[in-house]
């Protein structure tokens, strides 16, 4: 029934009768940041139960194009919620929920991860799973270097978003974002580009393949549902870019080049501004969107971009072609799951679209947390990218504590990864022979009732380090990296 008068629960709770080891496993989730949400519910009058539903198993946000808003878009989803013995498990169709929580993630590159996020969703028995969604985060990150404790990160983004327009059919997001990075990471375009330093780099060690980017924009993404299964994805967003290069480091050398050359293969790395769209077609068979162990999801979308620049205009285009597989070995104890990514960029791209991958689905890359696990960031880039995963997934434990659900997982994986500066053959920057950079690892996760995944990935790579050495990379974020 509904309810007149307003409430005010904790969702996160966890019964005192249950054993030890389960609340351990509770209190390190809550530890790491998983959401302790409290919710606000008002309704002006009581109303008829309507159902509040969840998102469609097929339904996939789309991912910003920086791994720091890939941190926003996976703080975001919450722990699904029971309603406590003696509760109303009918709330008013017609309310509004406000929610908050904390957030803390890690990796190799930005170090410690802090945020928190607030929204405020409207509830509409007309709308499924609900009208709409304000949603604020603040992110930063601080990590140790070679001349002390810096924060490589900071991030603030407000999204707005429509998931149940056209009774359903039609989903709508919007993104307003800015964004400091200030270790970003660049070795050079191309697949042939050399991870050594200098013997003539004076600088500081840890600097020499980073950058400063400043960023700013807006973005706003769709998906009407065309039949069972298939959506027809667009987009269309606006950035501007602000680089700045470290003085002595590789970038530096590299922009002295590009200043030399007619065609330059860098570009984008003064400010600039980019207006870009989007279309394609999304496949989803999966049986469940946050930890799948059947079907699979494919995309194919073209994305034509351009726009001023200080250095030089823009203007690019790139096909994407993103599948992915989950084939159960075992029921959940055993999953067998594969991604293979094309992208393949065209005309004069800019330094940010050649370190980043993707359409309506995307991430920086080809290495990183969403890619190649042990490379990092910044380590390949190109006009032209493929990447590689293929993973063995077993949730083998399961139990409850309290009104929650908990699963036990580990993972093995193997990824690979290579890059063309252009469509047009290179050797000298992009080599010759399959030249593909590696990646191993294995990792372990914690699935929080039907809509959150913890995972701990630690990899490494034989060749994709400093000086031609191994790189190694410990990753702790949420939902799994496809």
């Amino acid at each position: 029934m509904g309810r007149a008068a307003s409430t005010l629960r904790i969702v996160n709770r966890a019964r005192s009768d249950r054993a030890l080891p389960r609340l351990v496993v509770c209190g390190f989730v809550v530890a790491l940041g998983l959401p302790l949400e409290v919710r606000a519910q008002t309704s002006a009058d009581a109303g008829t139960p309507g159902a509040e539903g969840t998102s469609d198993a097929a339904i996939e946000e789309p991912w910003p194009t920086t791994p720091e808003s890939t941190v926003h878009d996976h703080l975001e989803v919450a722990p699904e919620d029971v309603a406590p013995e003696g509760e109303d498990a009918s709330p008013d169709p017609q309310r509004f929920e406000v929610g908050g929580f904390p957030a803390i993630a890690y990796n190799s590159y930005y170090g410690v991860i802090l945020g928190a996020t607030v929204s405020v969703t409207k509830f509409d028995g007309a709308f499924t799973p609900y009208h709409y969604r304000i949603q604020q985060t603040v992110v930063a990150s601080v990590r140790g270097s070679d001349t002390g404790v810096v924060s490589p990160l900071q991030s603030f983004e407000t999204k707005l978003e429509f998931p149940g327009l056209l009774e359903g059919r039609l989903r709508l997001f919007t993104i307003a974002r800015y964004q400091r990075i200030g270790l970003a990471g660049y070795f050079g375009i191309g697949n042939a580009v050399s991870p050594d330093i200098p013997l003539d780099y004076s600088g500081v060690r840890d600097r020499y393949f980073t950058y400063r980017r400043d960023s700013v924009e807006a973005r706003a993404f769709g998906r009407y549902r065309l039949g069972h299964r298939t959506d027809f994805i667009f987009g269309s967003s606006m950035r501007g870019v602000f680089p700045t290069p470290s003085g002595d480091g590789a970038l530096d050398r590299d922009i002295l080049i590009a200043q030399s050359e007619d065609e330059p293969t860098l570009r984008g790395y003064r400010r600039h501004f980019v207006f870009d769209g989007l279309v394609g077609v999304l496949h989803d068979t999966r049986d469940d969107e946050f930890n799948p162990t059947r079907g699979g999801m494919h995309e194919a979308s073209l994305r034509i971009g351009g726009g001023p620049s200080m250095d030089t205009r823009l203007r690019y285009g790139a096909l994407y072609l993103n599948s992915r597989w989950f084939v159960p070995l075992y029921g959940e104890k055993l999953v067998f799951a594969a991604r293979g990514i094309a992208d393949i960029g065209f005309g004069h791209m800019p330094l940010v679209e050649m370190l980043s991958i993707g359409g309506y689905t995307n991430f920086m890359g080809p290495a990183g947390q969403e890619g190649n696990r042990g490379l990092p960031l910044g380590r390949q880039a190109g006009r032209v990218k493929f990447i590689a995963n293929l993973e063995l997934r077993s949730t083998f434990y399961r139990f409850h504590a309290g009104t929650h659900r908990f699963g036990l997982g580990a993972v093995a994986f193997v990824d690979g990864s290579r890059v063309l500066s252009a469509l047009r053959p290179d050797p000298v920057r992009d080599g010759s022979g399959f030249g593909v950079l590696w990646s191993f690892g294995g990792g372990l996760r914690l699935v929080w009732n039907s809509a959150f995944v913890l995972r701990v990935d630690f990899a490494w790579s034989l060749n994709g380090g400093l000086d031609h050495g191994s790189s190694n990379a410990l990753h702790v974020l949420v939902n799994h990296s496809f």
